[in-house]
């Protein structure tokens, strides 16, 4: 069959679609997980060993400037080692830790795009937790695997396993809608318009200073589809083990991961790089300007942006690293993100 136009045909009967010329009044829409505008970092913490001084601080800088980096609202609670999500029109900040208790947040804050100002509260997780991956499809926020209260399921580590799910088009609780293969935390999130990722991550260590010897670093990564609700599927594996780094780090064509810590003292700076058309394995394609941990990133259409950090000995920073997607290489240094007095371990990380 063929479909016509004011008698031209448009699509011919090999199904080939024939146009010469296409006017369009306004169009919008993603072709991947990445902003156009500008980068958020939301919260983050001193990084000593169970601190007691967080912050909430919400900062913003354009990708057409990025060393103009400004304090635009406030969390609904000061935190860290959040996980992270985009909509089109809102920034998420869900999770984390506060203070000295390392299990006491399940909120999700919400924060718009289109003007400065705070946070608010729209619901909660099913489970307390910090360390957990953040994801975005164009229609839902995820927050996959996380270091959760002991209590959360006792016949188990207290590391959750649990894949939440929460709209961005209506306020309210998240719901559990499957488990990824086995416990993990500091697992790192990447995004395709189609599927979940979750790379490396650790499992469990004790929860007392020394905090690193028990844990394992991973190096699967996992992916869940987000045109279903279901547990995921290991579908490769990392050049090198990775856990505790920076989140939200796509372009339209590939996930990265970006940074490690394995203890205070042991880190890497390697970017990894995987395709998601094959995700058997990833590449190192590229370092940070300095190795660490307990990062969070950011994406534009055109490269990667990577905040904060943890470097050892738990000496942090308020970098904003950025490298970019069309050419492998080393991050170059562009800009600090505000501090109030704090550096910045484990912002979330957001893109508009």
């Amino acid at each position: 069959m063929v479909y016509r136009v004011n008698r031209d045909p448009i699509i011919d009967n090999n199904k080939t679609l024939r146009v010469d010329r296409m006017r369009v009044g306004s169009f919008s829409q993603r072709l991947g997980f990445q902003g156009t505008t500008s980068a958020y970092a939301s919260g983050g913490g001193p990084g000593t060993p169970f601190p007691s001084n967080v912050t909430n601080i919400i900062d913003k800088f354009p990708f057409s400037n990025e060393a103009n980096v400004t304090d635009v609202g406030d969390l609904t609670k000061s935190r860290y080692r959040v996980a992270s999500s985009s909509s089109s029109s809102h920034g998420y900040t869900v999770g984390g830790r506060s203070g000295g208790n390392p299990y006491n947040n399940d909120e999700i804050d919400k924060f718009p795009f289109s003007s400065d100002g705070n946070a608010t509260d729209v619901g909660d997780l099913t489970e307390e937790g910090m360390l957990g991956a953040g994801n975005s499809s164009t229609t839902h926020g995820y927050r996959s695997g996380a270091d959760t209260p002991p209590s959360a399921d006792p016949s188990g580590p207290p590391i959750s396993k649990t894949i939440d799910k929460f709209s961005f088009a209506s306020d309210g609780n998240a719901t559990d809608v499957g488990d990824l293969e086995a416990r993990f935390r500091g697992g790192t999130g990447a995004s395709s318009l189609t599927d979940g990722y979750v790379i490396g991550g650790g499992t469990y260590g004790p929860h007392n200073p020394p905090d690193f010897p028990a844990i394992s670093i991973g190096v699967n990564i996992r992916k869940f589809p987000f045109a279903s609700d279901g547990n995921s599927t290991s579908v490769g594996t990392l050049a090198v083990s990775m856990g505790f780094a920076a989140s939200n780090v796509n372009s339209v064509a590939s996930g990265y991961g970006v940074g490690t810590l394995k203890s205070p003292i042991t880190t890497n700076s390697d970017i990894q790089k995987f395709p998601f058309a094959n995700e058997s394995s990833s590449t190192v394609v590229g370092t940070l300007e300095r190795s660490g941990g307990y990062l969070n990133g950011a994406s534009s259409n055109n490269g990667g942006y990577v905040m904060g950090g943890t470097f050892p000995p738990y000496a942090n920073a308020r970098e904003i690293n950025k490298f970019p997607f069309v050419s492998d290489g080393t991050a170059v240094d562009v800009g600090n993100l505000t501090t109030d007095g704090y550096t910045r371990q484990a912002p979330g990380g957001h893109h508009v």
